[in-house]
């Protein structure tokens, strides 16, 4: 389980604060596939970079399977984040290795050996469906191979927790369902908690079981996604329902 408690943090830009979090709760129960929505600024990203300690909240606390993730250090602050799978807007790749290369990464830090490094790669290229693309590079991919060699790299350390930053805003409609048909199977295979950030209410409608609305820094209102997204509470949400796409 996740909990979330009074999560506040602010930037200072051009000498003027930002409040980019505000007193925000949430809790999100193991296993969830969890959507946090809403526009550019919002402080969707701000969230996820606290739930994978690149950033540190001014108050507040992140409870992981009752460990606060901003007290650890050291080994334990390491082994947290080796548990944590992260897929960056961008895709983030090594450029200058191939596909094999950037997969297997994270095991290679880890110290992994060759023999479970080689069976784990060619287990997860079968898996996203990037079979014969080992020894491709990231500029010789499409976006969706891409996507799926980030997607790999995320969890090829057997992460328990899965983060997605704006998984589909790089791709067109076919490549997005794909991708989140693929987000689907993650869940049902391999049972991690997943936490998705996207402006897209079409893929919190395909793949989400929950959902919280950030507007400005605070969850306005959050829920099942059914229940939020039928009978929408704020302004923001039924504007980004105005909005929404068709997946």
């Amino acid at each position: 389980m996740i909990k979330i408690n009074k999560l506040t943090k602010h930037f200072h830009l051009n000498g003027e604060k930002i409040i980019a979090l505000d007193d925000v709760n949430l809790t999100i129960q193991k296993g969830e596939i969890y959507g946090i929505i809403g526009l550019s600024g919002a402080g969707k990203s701000t969230l996820l970079r606290c739930l994978s300690t690149l950033e540190h909240p001014d108050s507040g606390s992140i409870v992981i399977d009752d460990q606060d993730i901003f007290q650890l250090a050291g080994n334990e602050l390491r082994k947290f984040r080796s548990n944590i799978g992260v897929v960056f807007q961008g895709y983030n790749l090594l450029m200058q290795r191939n596909a094999f290369d950037n997969i297997s990464f994270p095991l290679k830090i880890r110290k992994d050996s060759k023999e479970i490094i080689q069976k784990r790669v060619s287990e997860l290229f079968s898996f996203v469906g990037l079979e014969g693309k080992q020894k491709a590079y990231p500029s010789k991919l499409s976006g969706g191979q891409r996507q799926r060699v980030a997607i790999a790299r995320a969890l090829a350390t057997n992460p328990s927790l899965l983060l997605f930053d704006e998984p589909t805003s790089a791709l067109d409609a076919i490549t997005t369902k794909q991708i989140l048909t693929l987000i689907k199977e993650i869940s049902l295979r391999y049972q991690v908690t997943i936490i998705i950030i996207t402006h897209e209410i079409g893929v919190v409608k395909n793949v989400c079981d929950k959902v919280a609305v950030l507007n400005y820094g605070k969850v306005v209102e959050e829920g099942i996604v059914d229940e939020v997204l039928n009978n929408p509470k704020s302004e923001i949400t039924k504007m980004l329902l105005g909005k929404e796409l068709i997946i």
